[in-house]
């Protein structure tokens, strides 16, 4: 009888022990999910505007939405990498906080992006 007790519970603890290294790996996966998807987002749509040569541009990507910021030169580069980093595949949206090089240093420039830590 004491056997037999013995024996079931080391069934019970062996189970529940199994069950809990699942719920382990499937919270784990959970982690890095979205985070592998916004660096590859954000690889990706720098490899785009890497194409248009383009200079002083960030890019951020939390959950699949890009944070664009930096300098340009013109407003049509502006539209153009908003039109390019929505283009990426897994882009949930865009907000492009560009702004146009107003053609002097940058500390005098108005600086738009909020501050990301």
């Amino acid at each position: 009888m004491v056997q037999l007790q013995r024996r079931l519970l080391f069934l019970a603890c062996f189970v529940l022990a199994t069950a809990l290294m699942g719920c382990a790996a499937a919270l784990q996966h959970e982690r890095t999910g979205p985070i592998d998807g916004d660096t590859a987002i954000t690889t990706k749509v720098k490899a785009a505007i890497l194409d248009a040569k383009t200079l002083q541009v960030y890019v951020r990507t939390n959950n699949g939405v890009v944070l664009l910021s930096g300098v340009v030169d013109s407003a049509q580069r502006v539209t153009t990498l908003g039109n390019i980093a929505r283009s990426i595949e897994n882009v949930v949206s865009v907000e492009n906080d560009l702004v146009v090089n107003c053609g002097a240093t940058s500390n005098e420039c108005e600086i738009r992006s909020p501050v990301m830590y």
